[in-house]
């Protein structure tokens, strides 16, 4: 214990020695700890500065200072202290590195946060009227705002004051509560306690009211074709009768003049078709659109709630002057039939196909798809003139998907628009992969003798199977020409005849592409289909007698598919002259077609030489329904005007000229008004620019017309449609003509122009290589350093078809191109094989 006690005694004054002379150094324990004068700051306004300065500084220290962001804020700084200045809104980190004369280092840091104030907020897309923004109760407004700057920190914040009238959310989207006025104001601040009481803000006067309903728009979709868009679902039967698709007294759309007294076009029978958001109606023209006509939409079309909407009358004019276009393809699940979409419908009458490829994906087209695709006459105009329709199935390719791109031209719209280009791209399809047998959809009776089967896929010829009613089979069908989706089978006089409910079923059937492994269809379906035939006739819904420039024509609309008895007649009418003459019996041959419900009756214009009121007896048994239900006699009144408008004969011949491809030489045996003759705007070449009109002559038997088309326009040998539109006849002799039009080949008249100028390897000539070959005289003077060296009368020159060269020899040696240049003498005259001049620099630069 003793020896214990003496160690512990020598080593406690051990370190009272060491103690004495230990060399003294900074620690915290033994002073206070450097830092800076705030831990975080906030500074506002770019370009603010604000003093960071180390408290408890140390002599011999050295202090280096640094932004993690200088985008957000620099620092400078000078022994202990740092000065911060803002830049933009963010945070960045101010570091401050102490060195110590023993090397030792230490780090302070200080967040800094910038933010930037707004000086300015806008509520920047209000639909201000007379000072006030209106909304309709039961929508929503999306306010935006414009604030300043915009590199500001602060936020927007959006109240409704009083807060009664609605809400708005923090994107400033506005949901009215009630009727009535006040204000939304856009306030600008950095917190939501600070914009209460915020000096910088914008604000709008609001009116809610009512909603309201009526008519949004009125456009032509196509010459025929009429759209008048509602704010809100309407009532259908208010604006469409639904017996015959025809319009209500609702809707009333009348030809009109325009300002210069101009009569619109009759449009002929409408008919209307109410979109599935009940919002849209659709009414088509029996003929065109083209002129002023009054729109009157009446407080008799309700709304789906049955609201009388705002009454809507205006003058409109509805001229279509725009093309149609390509609305893509579709393929029917045979495969092999590929239906054509566009916007409008059409007129295909002078259309060719310029040429089919294979699309990117596909093989190679072989002779037979490009003969088939290639042939205008394979591609079938629909009813509705809005699609066109091939069928590849004679190309015969088994289990393969190909695509083709064909090239259309000539397609326009029945106003007489053309493509823009005169050339349409369209995409045509097959597919002959397996694909799953048909499944029936339906089994109806159709008529007295018919039952009509339908798939849910394509029918092969001859698939349609076998049709069994009370176990009797019936063999006899057709497929529907229009939907081969329809199967029609002719029933046989002992089943026609049967009533009450009857059991009915199909087997055996074939759709389009089905693998053979496929045995669906050997297994009959039934349906119990009702027997007892409809016996009520057909009755006229509407009449109208249209007078097109001296054809006239009678419509009527029957409630239900008809046929007709004879397609050719004599009707008798009573007609009561405009001075109250009486012709009680009056013979009118006619000439009738049918389509569905419409009878059209072309009637003898030679017999159409009074105007008046004509009363027309229609014979019974004029037309009978599917189940030979018989029409009863009927008269029908319409009103005649035995005018008819005579229009300017149409050119006895357009072409282009021999001499000169720009040109396009219209020749008419009438003379002219020349106002409307030279007026640019009435001749349109499709694909084509027209830069010029000259009446070359003009008298009572011949008048001549040069228009000419801006060079380069034409771009290829190919048929191109001449459209006249608007000349007429001298002294108004004739009125206007109206969309002539007639397909010309044209010559492309692209001009030949130099694409390079070179010195001959020998050095004794240039040679020009033009962008196509030129033919004709060669005339260049030659000029070397600004001086003549050689004239057009001593060079000569040599032609080479085969690349698009001509060389001129000088007849001596240059030694380099430098200066080189040659000048198109007078006589110079070189023009590619369709007639276009070259078009060369007057000066040309040897290189």
């Amino acid at each position: 214990m003793k020896k214990l006690a003496k160690k512990v005694a020598v080593f406690m004054a051990m370190l009272l020695v060491v103690s004495a002379f230990a060399v003294p150094q900074y620690s915290e324990a033994a002073t206070a700890a450097p830092k800076l004068n705030v831990t975080k700051k906030t500074i506002t306004g770019v370009g603010t500065t604000y003093k960071l300065t180390v408290k408890n500084q140390k002599a011999g220290c050295k202090y280096a200072w640094k932004s993690s962001n200088t985008k957000i804020a620099t620092v400078k700084g000078s022994n202990g202290s740092g000065t911060v200045t803002a830049v933009a809104k963010g945070t960045a980190t101010i570091t401050c590195t102490i060195t110590y004369s023993s090397g030792t280092k230490r780090i302070l840091t200080c967040p800094v946060t910038v933010k930037v104030p707004a000086t300015a907020v806008k509520i920047s897309n209000a639909n201000i009227v007379n000072n006030v923004q209106t909304i309709e109760m039961g929508t929503t407004y999306d306010f935006n705002r414009k604030i300043t700057p915009s590199t500001t920190s602060d936020k927007t914040y959006w109240s409704v004051e009083p807060a009664e009238y609605g809400t708005i959310d923090k994107n400033g989207v506005f949901t009215p509560a009630k009727t009535g006025t006040f204000n939304i104001v856009a306030r600008a601040a950095d917190s939501k306690s600070v914009a209460a009481t915020s000096t910088v803000k914008d604000s709008i006067i609001v009116n809610v009211i009512e909603k309201t309903s009526g008519v949004s728009s009125v456009a032509l979709k196509g010459a025929d074709e009429l759209v008048i868009t509602f704010s809100t679902a309407i009532s259908p039967s208010t604006v469409v009768n639904t017996d015959n698709n025809q319009l209500t007294s609702a809707v009333v759309i009348a030809a009109g003049k325009d300002s210069k007294g101009n009569q619109a076009a009759d449009f002929g029978t409408l008919t209307g078709t109410l979109s599935d958001d009940q919002k849209v109606l659709s009414i088509k023209a029996s003929n065109t659109f083209n002129g002023v006509y009054a729109v009157n939409v009446s407080s008799e079309v309700l709304t789906k709630e049955g609201k009388a909407i705002d009454p809507y009358v205006k003058s409109i004019s509805l001229v279509d002057n725009i093309p149609p276009a390509y609305l893509g393809s579709t393929i029917d699940d045979s495969g092999v039939k590929t239906t054509i979409n566009f916007s409008e419908a059409i007129d295909v009458s002078k259309m060719t196909v310029a040429y089919t490829q294979s699309a990117s994906n596909s093989a190679s087209t072989n002779a037979v798809e490009t003969a088939h695709l290639t042939t205008a006459t394979n591609y079938v105009l629909s009813s509705d003139k809005k699609s066109l329709t091939i069928d590849l199935s004679s190309i015969v390719l088994i289990n393969t998907s190909k695509a083709y791109t064909v090239m259309l031209q000539g397609v326009k719209d029945i106003a007489g628009n053309y493509s823009a280009q005169n050339f349409i791209s369209v995409n045509v399809y097959y597919d002959t992969t397996p694909k799953p047998q048909a499944k029936v959809r339906n089994i109806t009776r159709t008529a007295y003798e018919t039952i009509t089967v339908e798939f849910d896929r394509s029918i092969q010829p001859y698939g349609y199977g076998i049709l069994t009613v009370n176990n009797m089979p019936i063999y006899s069908a057709t497929i529907d020409p229009d939907n081969n989706k329809l199967v029609h089978f002719t029933l046989p006089t002992e089943v026609s005849a049967l009533s009450g409910n009857q059991t009915v079923s199909v087997r055996d059937w074939r759709a389009y592409n089905v693998s053979s492994s496929d045995t669906t269809a050997n297994t009959p379906v039934s349906r119990v289909i009702n027997f007892s035939p409809d016996t009520i006739a057909p009755v006229i819904s509407s009449s109208k007698l249209t007078n097109a420039n001296g054809v006239y024509t009678l419509t009527l609309e029957y409630s239900e598919p008809v046929t007709i008895a004879t397609t050719k007649g004599t009707l008798v009418a009573k007609i009561i002259t405009s001075t109250d003459d009486i012709y009680p019996s009056n013979n009118i041959n006619y000439v009738a077609t049918v389509d569905k419900k419409t009878v059209s009756l072309v009637l003898d214009s030679k017999q159409m030489t009074m105007s008046g009121r004509y009363e027309i007896t229609i014979p019974a048994e004029f037309v009978r329904d599917a189940y030979y239900n018989k029409s009863a006699k009927v008269t029908v009144n319409v009103a005649s005007s035995a005018n008819s408008d005579t229009i300017l004969p149409a050119p006895t011949s357009i072409a282009q000229s021999t001499t000169d491809a720009s040109i396009i030489t219209i020749t008419f045996d009438q003379k002219l008004d020349l106002a409307t003759a030279k007026n640019i705007a009435n001749y349109t070449v499709a694909g084509a620019a027209v830069s010029k009109v000259e009446v070359e002559k003009n008298t009572n038997s011949l008048a001549i017309v040069n228009i000419t088309l801006v060079s380069g326009s034409v771009k290829y040998n190919s048929n191109y449609p001449v459209t006249i539109n608007g000349v007429k006849g001298y002294n108004n002799s004739y009125n206007a003509i109206t969309n002539y039009t007639q397909t010309i080949a044209l010559k492309e008249n692209v001009a030949p122009t130099i694409a390079s100028a070179r010195l001959t390897a020998a050095k004794d000539g240039v040679v020009l290589t033009f962008s196509e070959p030129v033919m004709g005289d060669a005339r260049f003077n030659v000029y070397l350093n600004g001086t003549l060296y050689r004239d057009s009368t001593s060079t000569s020159v040599a032609y080479n078809i085969y690349d698009n060269t001509i060389t001129i020899y000088f007849n001596s040696i240059v030694s380099t191109s430098s200066g080189l240049t040659l000048v198109p003498a007078a006589e110079n005259n070189l023009k590619d094989a369709n007639g276009n001049a070259a078009q060369i620099s007057p000066t040309v630069y040897v290189y």
